[in-house]
């Protein structure tokens, strides 16, 4: 029986394998107008379109897609006597489009697409003068928009068995155009079919289920496995003419698409999991998280619609300010199974980190780590490293410190999370700049005895999987300290080749709005060094992540911006930052330490500008260090407020207060941090550090090789500081510069 009749036809075809083609192919058949019915169209713009008097044959493509109100007006062409030429996905249509399609046939078959023969691709005028049409063939599966694509690049100029193989632009970008649709169980499974393949291995669907956490029962497959194979199937990712009867296999093209977009450390995980049957998600959140990658993490376990899954995702969901998520993700967890499950509490706390206070917060944190020493939990990152935290940004270091101590105490999430705990530990005392209330320094163990070889060795080492125990969210918080430690020593040769070495990592990292805190040494050190790029990328993410975020972080965001304008001598950007954490610090949900900021931003910005109150200063330097517990902040206060003001008064009273801050505490190198956070003369850090050169006799050329600046720059740099100094002769500035240095250090 003729598949084209009186009344039409229907083809009916995967995405991608050729339906378009042949209905249109078939629309010009049978002579007379042609209405093609668009796609996003509506019941009255179909109505216009079919109201013509002559006999029409209505192209309707994509017929799944529409609303029954359209697949209705084509019905009332078909009863004027005219001919419709149909295209849809396989599957149950709706009752509307099944009583067209009914119409249309009158019996008759509807013709289903197959995969393209050798012919029908030679046919095709961009295969003229190609010599690889059986490669192609064979890559695509037959499937007509990937030997489209294929045809689109030049030939492959790789052996068969090249790795990773060559994918053209035209290919990867009509690949990811059908993943962009796919959720997380999808490309999961693409990915183990797509390494299994590499290896020239055969996955039965049962294995393929159980490596994504899905059982298989009697009656076959569990829905979520059955669901993801369904998807990809109607995508046209799977082989044109592929049948649920058998083995799952990707075309090769794909394969290769998803093979070279995995990272090393992705094909290791599906490997490892294809070989021994772990639970391929799981794992991949767990590499996930260790490389930094919360996106990664959510879209592993996040999405799943498996809450007891899911609530493992929550903290990366909020790290992203994706609040709103987690909180669904907790509200559909069945009800009584929350009692004392680690994850259940972690996930509650961060969840409600928005609404609560930084220190309610942080007590909600010391309950999901106490559950945690109780009872062993898959841990993607421990209650005690995030608790540590959010227990810095609300101000309370000693709390940050005990919870690592009991972390590495109780070996919490073992060996993967023991060097972030004893990283984390030393960067709070870096950060706090104090001995902490009931604990020694003693009690506080160090990465290696904190040594510059042992962070520039944790810098260097290479990622778990590749034989190191360094993961790069450890590397990540390693360069912070790094860095941090150089930019308070006042040593800016320490600060460029600690720069210089973690560039690439920077370059690679990953942030979230947990990790704020540590990107702050990062992004005010690149301003001390000129140098943005990286910084800049790590900013636009968090104030992308911050747009809902709780008080406690755009509040930080907001203090590392007046720290670059601190750095940069810009007056009028220090005053937009303070007034962002104004704001911030007003709402409910903020804490002490985001309000001592707060103060603290407003009238370090009056410095700037030349406006000093020594009171004042004096009372945002103390909530700095009690509420905010950031003392070497406190004192780069306090020195530029006290070169700034015309009170001599008040300059010696706030030099006096800035030496005591910048002299004492774990590390503080005294002169050296002095020197960096007094300023002489209302001048810039960076022409603080001319300025000291130039004492020393250096000349421009040797100050720029220094400082890694031109010549040009450094007059430049020299000029303004005799402006500022009131310098008229070579002699003035230097007896000048002498004795605002000395003023400066005198006991």
């Amino acid at each position: 029986m003729s598949a084209f009749g009186p009344s039409g036809a229907a083809v009916i075809g995967v995405d991608g394998s050729g339906r378009t083609w042949r209905a249109t192919a078939l629309a010009q058949l049978p002579g007379g107008p042609v209405v093609t019915i668009p796609a996003r169209c509506d019941a009255a713009t179909a109505a216009r379109l079919l109201d013509v008097e002559a006999t029409v044959t209505v192209l309707f493509d994509d017929a799944h897609r529409h609303d029954d109100d359209v697949v209705l007006a084509v019905t009332r062409a078909l009863d004027r006597g005219g001919r419709v030429i149909m295209s849809r996905r396989p599957g149950v249509p709706s009752t509307a489009l099944a009583a067209l399609e009914s119409a249309v046939l009158g019996g008759r078959a509807p013709l289903t697409t197959e995969p393209l023969t050798r012919g029908e691709v030679s046919s095709m005028p961009a295969a003229a003068e190609r010599d690889d049409l059986d490669l192609v063939l064979f890559r695509s599966g037959g499937a007509a928009w990937l030997v489209a694509a294929m045809l689109a690049d030049p030939p492959r100029a790789d052996p068969p068995l090249a790795d990773p193989p060559t994918v053209g632009p035209a290919l990867r970008a009509a690949v990811e155009r059908r993943l962009a649709d796919l959720g997380p169980d999808d490309r999961a499974l693409l990915t183990l079919l797509a390494v299994a393949q590499d290896q020239a291995t055969v996955v039965e669907p049962r294995s393929l289920g159980a490596l994504l956490g899905v059982s298989a029962n009697h009656a076959g497959l569990g829905q979520r496995f059955a669901a993801a194979v369904g998807r990809i199937r109607l995508a046209g990712v799977l082989p044109a003419g592929w049948r649920a009867s058998e083995r799952l296999m990707l075309p090769p093209a794909v394969a290769d698409v998803l093979l070279g977009d995995l990272s090393s450390i992705d094909r290791s995980v599906a490997r490892e999991a294809l070989a021994t049957g772990r639970d391929f998600l799981l794992d991949s959140a767990l590499a996930a998280a260790a490389d930094g990658r919360s996106d990664q993490v959510v879209t592993a376990l996040g999405s799943a619609g498996d809450p007891g899954r899911s609530v493992l995702a929550v903290p990366a969901m909020v790290g992203l300010g994706r609040t709103g998520d987690a909180r669904g993700v907790l509200s559909d967890l069945v009800a009584g199974t929350t009692g004392r499950d680690p994850a259940i509490l972690l996930a509650t706390a961060v969840a409600g980190i928005a609404d609560a206070t930084p220190r309610t917060t942080v007590r909600h944190l010391i309950a999901a780590a106490e559950a945690r020493e109780a009872t062993p939990a898959l841990d993607l990152d421990s209650p005690h490293a995030l608790g540590a935290l959010v227990a810095v940004a609300a101000g309370d270091s000693a709390t940050a410190a005990r919870l690592l101590v009991a972390a590495q105490t109780g070996m919490v999430g073992g060996e993967h999370l023991a060097r972030r705990h004893s990283l984390l530990l030393d960067w709070v005392r870096l950060r706090s700049g104090i001995s902490h209330s009931g604990i020694s320094h003693s009690e506080i163990p160090h990465l290696g005895g904190g040594t510059d070889a042992t962070v520039a060795a944790t810098l260097t080492a290479a990622r778990p999987v590749e034989g190191s125990t360094a993961s790069r969210r450890d590397r990540f918080v390693a360069t912070a300290l790094a860095v941090g430690r150089a930019r308070r020593s006042a040593d800016v040769l320490a600060l460029r080749t600690c720069w210089d070495r973690a560039g690439n990592e920077l370059a690679r990292c990953a942030v979230d709005l947990f990790a704020i805190e540590l990107v702050e040494e990062l992004v005010v050190a690149a301003a001390r060094l000129d140098n943005h790029r990286h910084a800049r990328d790590m900013m636009e993410t968090l104030q992308g992540y911050a747009v809902d975020a709780p008080a406690l972080w755009r509040c930080s965001l907001a203090w590392i911006d007046l720290q670059v304008a601190v750095v940069d001598d810009d007056a009028e950007s220090a005053e937009s930052a303070a007034e962002l954490a104004a704001v911030a610090s007003a709402t409910a949900s903020a804490g002490p330490r985001q309000r001592s900021q707060a103060v603290a931003a407003r009238v370090w910005a009056q410095a700037l500008a030349g406006r000093v109150s020594g009171d004042e200063v004096i009372e945002a330097v103390a909530g700095l260090v009690t509420d905010a517990e950031l003392p070497w902040e406190a004192g780069r206060l306090a020195g530029q407020a006290a070169v700034r003001t015309t009170d001599a008064r008040v300059a010696r009273r706030l030099l006096e207060r800035a030496r005591e801050l910048t002299s004492s505490g774990p590390g503080r190198p005294g002169d050296a941090a002095a020197g960096s956070v007094l300023g002489v003369g209302g001048m810039s850090e960076r022409e603080i550090e001319v300025a000291t050169l130039v004492l020393e006799g250096r000349t421009h050329r040797e100050i720029g090789v220094q400082l890694y600046i031109s010549p040009k720059t450094v007059e430049h740099h020299v000029s303004r500081i005799r402006s500022k100094i009131g310098a008229r002769t070579k002699a003035e500035f230097v007896a000048a510069l002498q004795s605002l240095v000395s003023s400066n250090h005198a006991p």
